[in-house]
């Protein structure tokens, strides 16, 4: 029985390790990426690789039902959330991304434009990210919230 508990311990002992490994990969990639990406001047081609919209500021439960449901409606299946919150990520990246959303949708593709003239018409907050851009965004999507607050490091 000790034995097979040692073993127990040790498989979840790997498996942490490998977790962890992954995510590290990850993470360097999401760095190289951004250094790529640094190297890119604002704007690419005719438009921001940015745009920022506040609307009203506020951004809550009873507009991501409306806004989830409405993109459904429209285009017959789910908004692609990429990040609903805090995530280990956005963590990583020192940002606190509570009561923000991240879809995985270019702002420029018709899904995209459809959304964003969707939280506009809301007064909802939203950055649009047509690329990565160096300690903001690992590629294009659109943020919805307020901006994500730095995380204040421990000294």
């Amino acid at each position: 029985v000790v034995r097979l508990l040692e073993l127990k311990e040790r498989e979840e002992t790997l498996a942490l390790a490998r977790s962890r490994a992954k995510f590290l990969d990850d993470l360097s990639e999401m760095i190289r990426r951004e250094e790529e990406f640094a190297q890119l001047e604002e704007p690419i081609g005719p438009r921001p690789v940015r745009e920022r919209f506040d609307g009203n500021g506020a951004f809550g439960r009873e507009q991501m039902k409306r806004m989830v449901l409405a993109f459904e409606k429209e285009f017959s299946r789910s908004l692609p959330v990429s990040a609903n919150g805090d995530t280990a990520f956005h963590r990583a990246m020192g940002f606190d991304h509570r009561g923000r959303l991240d879809v995985a949708l270019n702002p420029d593709d018709p899904e995209g434009q459809w959304l964003r003239k969707f939280l506009e018409r809301e007064g909802i907050p939203y950055y649009a990210f047509r690329a990565a851009v160096a300690g903001a965004a690992s590629g294009a999507h659109i943020h919805i919230g307020p901006p994500s607050l730095r995380l204040k490091s421990a000294d």
